[in-house]
């Protein structure tokens, strides 16, 4: 929040910051929250082919699973992590080699799917090849620049993996 409230010059403090994004989270969850298109297409690839999926969310557990269980997408997720397990957020990397550990695999040895500018500095940071499938808006070039591929949907990651197998 105080990094939003930075970046943006918004005219008020964290605590009011977080107090308006909870009440907006609210609302959006009694609304329903819908899949980033082509998960479900990708995650059934991911778990045909035989790949071991992690979710590093910086969500708390309860949420996430709620809308994974809400998609009924969960079982194809083998561990999860989630903000309140690590120490440090995105930008640091801790939240993705948690993920690998918990997968017993090298960073090196695994990919990350992120949106966020704050995710492909956290993955690259944990030495993880990262693509960029942007949800609001394309990544800054530095982040860009950062990233393994950037591409405009989830179902184009399958693509992606076919050319790397």
């Amino acid at each position: 929040m105080q990094h939003l409230i930075e970046r943006f010059d918004l005219p008020f403090n964290v605590d009011t910051g977080l107090k308006r994004a909870l009440t907006l989270e609210k609302t959006f969850m009694q609304d329903g929250v819908e899949l980033k298109p082509g998960a479900r297409v990708l995650l059934q690839f991911l778990h045909r082919n035989h790949y071991s999926v992690a979710l590093a969310s910086s969500s708390i557990k309860s949420r996430a699973l709620d809308i994974l269980t809400s998609h009924d997408v969960a079982q194809y997720f083998d561990q999860f992590t989630f903000g309140p397990d690590v120490d440090r957020g995105k930008p640091y990397p801790d939240i993705f080699l948690m993920a690998c550990a918990k997968l017993q695999q090298q960073p090196a040895d695994c990919l990350v799917l992120e949106d966020s500018e704050a995710g492909i500095q956290a993955a690259t940071s944990a030495k993880i090849p990262v693509i960029c499938v942007p949800d609001m808006k394309r990544p800054n070039q530095p982040y860009a620049d950062q990233a393994t591929a950037i591409v405009p949907s989830l179902t184009d990651v399958i693509t992606y993996l076919k050319s790397v197998r």
